[in-house]
C-alpha cells in the first residue's frame, strides 16, 4: 500500500464521521473517492487529497448557494 493512503477508519477520523458510514456512503457513491486493493473483497483506502477535494465540493458561502447547487445537481 503506498505511504500517502489512508484506512476507512483514518478517512472516518478526519472527517468526524464513523467507518459505517464511509461504508455507506461508498455504497451510495456520495462520499469521497477510495481505492480498493485485492479485488471485491480488497480493503479500501483513501487518498488524503480526495477527501479534501469532497470536503471544497460541499463547502458554501451561504444556504442560498447550497440550494442553488443541489438544483443544479
Amino acid at each position: 500500500m503506498p505511504k500517502q493512503l489512508i484506512s476507512t477508519a483514518q478517512a472516518a477520523e478526519m472527517l468526524g464521521v464513523r467507518p459505517q458510514t464511509m461504508r455507506i456512503w461508498r455504497v451510495k457513491g456520495c462520499g469521497p473517492k477510495y481505492v480498493r486493493y485485492g479485488g471485491t473483497r480488497g480493503k479500501v483506502f483513501y487518498h488524503p487529497d480526495e477527501i479534501q477535494s469532497w470536503l471544497v465540493m460541499r463547502t458554501y458561502d451561504s444556504t442560498s448557494e447550497e440550494s442553488a447547487r443541489r438544483r443544479v445537481a
